[in-house]
């Protein structure tokens, strides 16, 4: 067991320098954290028995840990730098007083609160940018080179940490974020130190080659294109995986056939897009079929760091050496006693993986229904979709354009009702994916003014911002059953009613003109049928027909007008024709009088020319 002497400095300056335990446990994936116990008089009075000063000198406090060997000289490139969290004060069994430090990477400060804002048309490296920026560098110092920079046309931070949320699209876009002790890294990890790691006994290793199920494939709906993208991870190579990792995989899947079936909810527009979200998973997932691990005396690596691991075996004619591979550290506990013994615990994966094993610790968060504001509605591929502002606290709450939900729709046909802005909709989430947000149907908020709400609930209304209104109006007590289509603000203007009380009844009327048009014919047909024009009433048609089963009454208070090319009068029995003044027939060519029988002219006096 190596020994070696602990540097332990606060950022006031205080260096600790009498410990009796420190441990530290750094992850790829989780926040690193460290115990340190120390005398109660390295912080405090010895006269003292309890907290005075302590508490104020080291809570929040950054501090930092280094090591060099006690039997050697140099340092150790291992460092290692915290901010205490947490400052305990405990009784020994022999009555003495020791204070036990704890804190974190400071990478905790990411936890510091769960958020729900947007991100639109950004990278991965540019939202991890405009996130890390709120905080301050000399805390979290940063090296952001992302791999992948595609643009993502939406993301959502929903209910997570800025930690988890990071963590989780790292995952995601198949990029690498740890921290190395230093420095938090995102994406390129190829300057990571690369360490001789000798296993002889004292520094041991243990590698085990598991199977496991390792066929999937998934499925994601694109309903821009309505078309469904289907990957199958057997269609999908990976490279880099190493000889044993390529052994594991193949025989898992060789000895496990079924493939599972997944649904993605995720916004990918092409099949390429599916295809590598594919690949990744296939590679993060292969990286856990070689297990390494070992224990270490030199305090030499952290974790990201890539172990060039051998072993010597005697020969007869001398010693050999066998390499073993290079592995990349995810895991390591390092712990020292009061008396500078050392000694680590660690897991590593091999080098070549090109994608960092899957992230166990991510939560997925399940969304759940919003509301929200409409902000926009004139979607620019005329599909009916909206834009809204998510009523969160955050600022950054605007979507992507969203689908409307309707209750009945198909192709060319159904309900087309766009929310106006302003309006207040109500968000589901396809799959309870926050990447994957419809509007389920509006809501009324209160406003001041507006009344929703009819006694008795008789009434049911559709109304549009112009006032255009379709009313459907239900009264039993009233003895009230109809429909009207009119304008709320113009309905002395314009309207059409039907009621459905007793036999029934429908009435138009306008103060403007009514038009009836036809192609072909238009019947009228009822029991009674009374026209009133307050001036004219003009009827034409290339022929006009005008007859009755009983009698025909024609009758002007003024003068009756009668003119054709020719006039027929006929009757079968008796034709009269009398006026209560002068009656006179003329013509200008030829007046004929006749009978079959008789000619009577009767009169007091007779002029005959």
């Amino acid at each position: 067991m190596q020994q070696v002497k602990a540097t332990i400095e606060l950022e006031t300056g205080k260096k600790i320098t009498h410990y009796t335990r420190l441990r530290i446990e750094q992850s790829l994936f989780t926040h690193h954290s460290f115990e340190l116990e120390v005398p109660f008089e390295e912080l405090e009075d010895p006269k003292e028995m309890f907290f005075h000063q302590a508490h104020q000198d080291v809570c929040g406090k950054a501090i930092a840990f280094s090591f060099e060997p006690v039997l050697e000289k140099g340092s150790f490139s291992f460092a290692f730098k915290g901010i205490v969290t947490e400052i305990a004060l405990k009784n020994t069994s022999d009555l003495v007083n020791v204070f036990l430090l704890k804190g974190y990477s400071p990478t905790i400060l990411l936890e510091d609160c769960q958020t729900q804002r947007t991100f639109h048309d950004q990278t991965f490296g540019q939202i991890a940018e405009s996130i890390l920026g709120k905080y301050p560098r000399n805390l979290i110092k940063r090296r952001i080179a992302t791999q992948h920079n595609e643009k993502l046309s939406y993301a959502v931070q929903y209910k997570e940490t800025n930690y988890a949320f990071l963590s989780r699209l790292a995952a995601e876009q198949g990029e690498w974020m740890y921290y190395n002790g230093k420095e938090l890294l995102i994406g390129d990890h190829s300057s990571s130190d690369t360490i001789a790691f000798e296993v002889n006994g004292v520094q041991t290793c243990h590698m085990s080659i598991s199977l496991r199920p390792s066929k999937f494939s998934m499925a994601v709906y694109d309903y821009m294109q309505d078309e469904q993208y289907l990957s199958k991870s057997a269609d999908q190579s990976i490279d880099g995986l190493g000889k044993f990792s390529s052994f594991a995989l193949d025989e898992s899947t060789r000895l496990f056939e079924q493939s599972s079936e997944q649904t993605l909810y995720h916004p990918f527009d092409n099949q390429q897009a599916v295809d590598q979200t594919v690949k990744i998973r296939k590679a993060v997932e292969a990286n856990y079929l070689v297990d390494f691990r070992g224990t270490g005396e030199y305090p030499d690596f952290s974790v990201g760091a890539v172990l060039d691991v051998s072993s010597v075996r005697p020969q007869k004619d001398g010693q050999a050496t066998e390499s073993f591979g290079k592995y990349r550290v995810t895991e390591i506990i390092h712990e020292v006693d009061g008396n500078g013994n050392y000694v680590n615990q660690f897991k590593a994966i091999p080098e070549s993986a090109e994608y960092p094993p899957s992230n166990h610790t991510i939560i997925h968060p399940v969304a759940h229904s919003d509301l929200a504001k409409v902000i926009d509605n004139d979607d620019p591929e005329e599909m009916g979709r909206i834009k809204v502002q998510f009523l969160w606290a955050s600022s950054e709450q605007e979507t992507a354009w969203v689908r409307v939900g309707h209750p009945y729709t198909g192709e060319g046909k159904g309900m087309l009702f766009i929310p106006e802005i302003d309006a207040q909709v109500v968000i589901g989430y396809q799959g309870n994916s926050p990447n994957m947000p419809y509007v389920i149907t509006s809501l009324y908020p209160q406003k001041s003014g507006e009344k929703y709400t009819t006694k008795d609930n008789t009434i049911k209304q559709i109304l549009f911002r112009g006032g255009n209104m379709l009313n459907f109006e239900d009264d039993p007590n009233a003895n009230i059953q109809r429909i009207t289509i009119s304008n709320i603000d113009k309905q002395d203007k314009a309207a059409l009613i039907i009621s459905f009380e007793d036999d029934g009844k429908i009435q138009l009327q306008t103060q403007g003109d009514i038009v009836l048009e036809a192609a072909k014919d238009i019947s009228l047909k009822a029991k009674n049928i009374s026209m009133q024009a307050d001036e004219k009433i003009n009827l034409e048609a290339m022929n006009f027909k005008l007859s009755a089963k009983q009698n025909i009454e024609q009758e002007a208070t003024a003068a009756l007008k009668l003119k054709g090319m020719e006039i027929k009068a006929q009757a079968d029995t008796t034709a009269e024709v009398s006026a209560s003044a002068q009656l006179k027939l003329s013509s200008s060519a030829t007046t004929d009088i006749s009978g079959g029988a008789l000619v009577k002219v009767e009169a007091a006096l007779i002029k005959l020319n």
